[in-house]
């Protein structure tokens, strides 16, 4: 994932943010769909600043509104929409769709920003979660037994917790299918 501190878009024209966030999940698990049997599991990593999201779903670059926290809350609140739209499409093949938040996890996401940002993320290292601690959702979702079956869930700290109201309207979750079969050019797939 990234956080992107200044606006900035991929060769196709689409806000930098967005594309690795949402459409860089969407399309490879498109490019991979056929590959995945009952028992297979899709694991997207999120974050809690979906909380504050909203889908522009007229404007995904955001233009002139840009900012990167808007941005980059956007992009992972469209993770969870993604997730859920995928896990209600793919219930019939039985394969397991789930997000997580990992925390704050002190990674090379962070010094891309500006001065205040660097500053900030130094002063707050030390309560960040290590990578491995971060990664513990991830691996939980991808290879437990104990989470064997479950789907079209969100994941906090290896516990299943809801998220913000706005994550769970399937009518925002299949708009967002489409259009990211646009902006990706991939005709659209069934499950």
């Amino acid at each position: 994932g990234v956080v992107c501190p200044r606006y900035s878009e991929t060769a196709e024209g689409i806000e930098t943010t967005f594309a690795v966030n949402h459409l860089g999940y969407f399309l490879l698990t498109s490019l991979l769909w056929d590959c995945l049997g009952s028992g297979s599991r899709v694991v997207n990593v999120a974050s809690r600043a979906h909380i504050h999201g909203r889908v522009h779903l007229e404007n995904v670059n955001l233009g002139a509104a840009y900012g990167y926290y808007k941005a980059y809350a956007q992009s992972k609140l469209a993770n969870l929409l993604f997730t859920f739209e995928l896990a209600a499409r793919a219930a019939q093949k039985k394969i397991a769709v789930n997000v997580l938040h990992p925390g704050v996890v002190a990674t090379n996401i962070w010094p891309r920003h500006h001065a205040f940002m660097k500053g900030l993320v130094a002063l707050l290292k030390p309560w960040m979660s290590s990578p491995e601690t971060g990664a513990q959702t991830v691996v939980l979702l991808a290879d437990a037994p104990e989470v064997e079956g479950v789907t079209g869930a969100y994941f906090e700290h290896c516990q299943a917790v809801e998220p913000a109201p706005r994550a769970r309207n399937p009518e925002l979750g299949r708009r967002l299918w489409s259009l990211s079969h646009r902006l990706t050019g991939l005709p659209e797939w069934s499950v």
